[in-house]
């Protein structure tokens, strides 16, 4: 478990743009951190989420400390919000993972179509607006070898520049498919961490209702409905329930 307090360049240049008094509370969940004073840290961790200071590093932190707590269900939420924010953070992958090891249910997933899970890992290396930048300057690339293409000196650099263009020009196309991919999978997919210790996934939105398996802090599901105070859920390895309202946090 990597258990040192990284102050991550994303995490500084949110303060950077607030109050000289969030980099003082910041400091000071720190120094709580170091002397083993996590329940301070964490209180310190959510008033700055709460006050609106949201950055991967900001939930890396908060992880580690719920995770010194013991609250697993609260660590493994908040390494899945910063990969939310940073996708292809290796300290987060690294920690999310370790926390994951010490969770009760181990539930195999379905494993997808192969080319569906090499779109999904290139998906998430990056943000949606990273993709896009990216596509972007592909594309201004590409129409400065059509402009080479179109008025060049010599034959070569013509060459040159349809060559390019040629190259950008799909690439382009693929970074701009993967942050419109990226986008779609932020705004519409809605994922849920169990933050209790033990719940039960139950057959209908009845707690009379037949259970159809138990699940602990740290369970993975995805939101498909709502109806009342229940929420609609389906689990990696595609079983299908209803867990109350209270019991899931949202990714």
């Amino acid at each position: 478990m990597k258990i040192a307090v990284l102050f991550a360049a994303a995490m500084l240049s949110v303060f950077a743009a607030g109050s000289q008094s969030g980099n003082e509370r910041l400091q000071q969940a720190a120094d709580f951190y170091q002397k083993e004073d996590y329940a301070r840290a964490v209180s310190i961790y959510e008033d700055l989420l709460k006050a609106g200071y949201a950055s991967a590093g900001l939930h890396y932190n908060l992880g580690n400390a719920y995770f010194k707590t013991g609250d697993l269900g609260k660590a493994v939420l908040h390494y899945e919000k910063g990969l939310k924010l940073a996708p292809g953070d290796e300290d987060l992958r690294f920690n999310l993972k370790i926390a994951q090891g010490r969770q009760t249910d181990q539930i195999d997933a379905l494993p997808p179509f192969f080319l569906l899970q090499w779109w999904m890992r290139l998906r998430n290396l990056m943000p949606a607006n990273a993709w896009s930048l990216t596509g972007i300057l592909m594309l201004w690339g590409c129409g400065a070898g059509l402009t080479v293409w179109q008025f060049g000196r010599s034959r070569t650099w013509r060459k040159r520049g349809f060559a390019a263009a040629f190259t950008l020009a799909p690439l382009a196309l693929l970074f701009f498919a993967l942050a419109f991919s990226r986008q779609s999978f932020e705004q519409h997919t809605h994922q849920a961490i169990v933050t209790v210790d033990k719940t039960e996934l139950r057959i209908a939105p009845d707690p009379e209702s037949k259970e159809l398996r138990p699940l602990h802090a740290g369970a993975k599901s995805w939101l498909e409905d709502r109806i009342g105070d229940w929420y609609k859920v389906k689990l990696s390895n595609g079983e299908v329930g209803w867990l109350p309202v209270g019991v899931v946090e949202e990714i």
